[in-house]
């Protein structure tokens, strides 16, 4: 990493600091779809389970159905940048449209259920980052596929709903405690029955929700619910139209349930919508995907974006989309003094071009010698422009990698004046031939150590 200096580049920091504090926001509300070239990849599958391990820093899939009715038992793991397939010692049985989420409380990945041809699993499966181990419940819900699963944060239980043995569409709603499955099915006020639908939880409303699914008669549903751990509730206006096969998947960032593709027997969509609160927004109605049904979708909270994978179009797929904001400043790690804070740089459409970064403090005097004025770069939650870092981390230039991403970091100093002290950060993308040379402005991200 170079240092910053030179009066060409403080006037540009000037004026980016200017542009980037008022849109803050703004840059996160511009959001973009972008394809994964990576050079190893799973077969072309739909039904696969697909999950992120928040400890790993990774994607999980497993299982699903490839063409001629072909199924798979594979594990994979997706890294930001390519595929790799893993080889634990033991796995499920192979199985397609098994459900497969993170269990926050128990820090695992929790797998149930799925088919395989005639035959239907109600098996409960946990990954710990190394290996598979089956559990044994004594109470469990039935054996079903085209189930969802969903974490509840705030009550620490995953929860399932629905999905179908083959004969009958199912509404029971079961939750796991990380010890059993209990039964929470209401005595009424349900979400008819019904499977391949989509379920997320929403952490801001601290509800899960689901969308959409079909039934038996493969009547299509584009009913919105609310699950509170106690009752469901229904939303039948604003809605996004009727589908099945779609997936939906909770943005942390920007707060909203993301819902993707999917569609009817007659109708295939394309389509990206967003639900902040219990406002539905279609944000693209053609997206570069492609229509998608069967296929999975998750979010990488490290790299801020949508990862989707598979799917069907109609013939069984194998790329690797993301979805976010299009550009993004991220971080994860510790905050408190005397530690490192990483720090995750990604701008769609941006590869291997030059970026700058910079931070500052949102209040007081910087008790650091190393002060050199004019390279501040927010200036909305600071007039005073202190550099208060070495050089090479506090405002540095460095090249985005072939998939649009770099990582940095801020090595907090140990000593107590810091403690409570905000750090803001953010970076911009330079291109010669756009306005003031700057193509991407981030977002603003902040710590407090």
């Amino acid at each position: 990493m170079t240092s910053m200096h030179g009066t060409n580049r403080t006037s540009v920091w000037l004026c980016a600091a200017l542009l980037v504090g008022s849109l803050t926001g703004a840059a996160l509300a511009q959001t973009s779809w972008q394809q994964r070239m990576p050079g190893t990849q799973p077969p072309k599958m739909d039904g696969v389970a697909m999950a992120y391990d928040p400890g790993q820093g990774e994607m999980i899939t497993f299982g699903g159905q490839g063409p001629n009715q072909s199924y798979y038992q594979q594990t994979w793991k997706w890294n930001a940048n390519d595929w790799t397939q893993l080889n634990p010692v033991t796995q499920p049985p192979i199985r397609s449209s098994a459900a497969l989420v993170y269990d926050g409380a128990r820090n695992v990945l929790l797998l149930f259920g799925g088919y395989c041809k005639n035959v239907f699993y109600n098996d409960t499966w946990t990954w710990n980052g190394t290996i598979w181990t089956q559990l044994n419940p004594a109470t469990r819900p039935s054996a079903r596929h085209g189930h969802k699963l969903a974490y509840d944060a705030a009550r620490k239980v995953v929860v399932l709903f629905g999905g179908t043995n083959g004969k009958n569409c199912l509404n029971d709603t079961w939750e796991w405690n990380g010890t059993t499955w209990a039964n929470r099915t209401p005595p009424s006020g349900n979400p008819p029955v019904r499977y391949a639908h989509a379920m997320a939880y929403d952490a801001a409303r601290k509800r899960v929700v689901l969308f959409g699914g079909r039934n038996s008669n493969s009547t299509v549903a584009n009913d919105t619910w609310e699950w509170d751990g106690k009752t469901w509730q229904r939303f039948m206006t604003g809605n996004p139209p009727g589908r099945q096969h779609h997936t939906l998947a909770y943005d942390a960032l920007r707060q909203c349930v993301v819902l993707h593709a999917g569609g009817t027997q007659s109708t295939p969509y394309s389509d990206t919508w967003e639900r902040t609160g219990t406002t539905w927004t279609q944000v693209c109605q053609a997206c570069p995907t492609g229509h998608l049904a069967g296929h999975t979708m998750a979010y990488d909270a490290r790299w801020g974006c949508m990862v989707v994978f598979g799917g069907s179009n109609p013939i069984c797929q194998n790329k690797t989309w993301e979805y976010g904001p299009t550009t993004l400043l991220n971080g994860s790690g510790p905050t408190a003094i005397g530690t490192t804070h990483n720090l995750y740089l990604r701008s769609f459409g941006d590869a291997l071009r030059v970026y700058h970064m910079a931070s500052s403090l949102g209040t007081g005097p910087i008790p650091l010698g190393n002060r050199n004025l004019g390279l501040s770069f927010d200036c909305l939650f600071s007039m005073t422009i202190y550099n208060f870092f070495p050089a090479n981390f506090q405002n540095f230039t460095g090249v985005l990698d072939a998939q649009d991403r770099a990582r940095a970091w801020i090595a907090v100093p140990k000593s107590p004046v810091w403690k409570g002290l905000t750090i803001h950060t953010a970076f911009i993308v330079l291109d010669a031939s756009a306005p003031l040379g700057i193509k991407s402005l981030s977002n603003t991200y902040s710590f407090t150590p």
